[in-house]
């Protein structure tokens, strides 16, 4: 039997994975950070814009209030809808992640555009 013990990244979005890890009893390492000194250097080149930067920033200092803040946007909330339409286990990922922090007006918007979250969750336990 295989026992993995330690995991190497070739990339580090810096999310939630290698907490996951460490939880599981894992240690890893990341060849590329995405950090804020991977960022700066992709604004610098031009592969990033100064808006996308300020974002990522905002982001890096601090993930949960950036997504809500991102979620309560239009843009943030037409993105989840969408990806309900299209990718039903993903959005209810993006949708647990909130959930447990007693964000109920999620919810509430969800179900004003037409989303009933529960049967959503049914429907991926089914498999469906």
């Amino acid at each position: 039997m295989l026992v993995v013990k330690f995991l190497i990244f070739y990339v580090d979005r810096l999310e939630r994975g290698v907490k996951v890890m460490q939880d599981l009893g894992l240690r890893s390492h990341a060849v590329v950070p995405l950090d804020e000194n991977a960022w700066k250097i992709l604004k610098r080149d031009g592969v990033i814009s100064d808006e996308i930067y300020r974002n990522l920033m905002e982001r890096i200092e601090g993930q949960d209030a950036w997504a809500e803040r991102m979620l309560k946007s239009e843009k943030g909330m037409n993105t989840l809808i969408e990806l309900f339409k299209k990718d039903r286990r993903k959005a209810m990922n993006v949708y647990s992640n909130y959930e447990d922090s007693g964000n109920m007006w999620l919810e509430e918007e969800l179900r004003i555009n037409g989303i009933n979250v529960k049967l959503e969750e049914e429907l991926c336990i089914k498999g469906m």
